[in-house]
């Protein structure tokens, strides 16, 4: 297991563009240059730990998904939790 810049770029352009935001709007809430932002998207310069954190508060992520590509835990406590509500109201719907 070991930190690849160019799949943490990727990462990092997924959820931007799920966000629906270029590159611009991204460097500009994170305050760093767009160059910058291409740099680390491309996976040729990678981002300080201070930086990441800014990512992964901005974007809800975990640290261990932008740096390592592990599964997000907040969508899988999230899917789990929908799960249990599910089932507490179908129990509720057969009494």
């Amino acid at each position: 297991m070991h930190y690849d810049m160019k799949k943490a770029g990727q990462r990092i352009r997924e959820l931007r563009r799920q966000k629906g935001l270029t590159q611009e709007q991204l460097a500009e809430v994170l305050n760093i240059s767009q160059e910058n932002l291409a740099r680390i998207e491309r996976g040729t310069q990678g981002a300080s730990i201070d930086l990441l954190i800014d990512m992964a508060c901005f974007f809800t992520a975990s640290l261990d998904y932008l740096i390592l590509g592990h599964e997000m835990q907040i969508e899988k406590t999230k899917k789990g939790i929908s799960d249990v509500i599910l089932q507490l109201m179908e129990l509720q719907n057969s009494l």
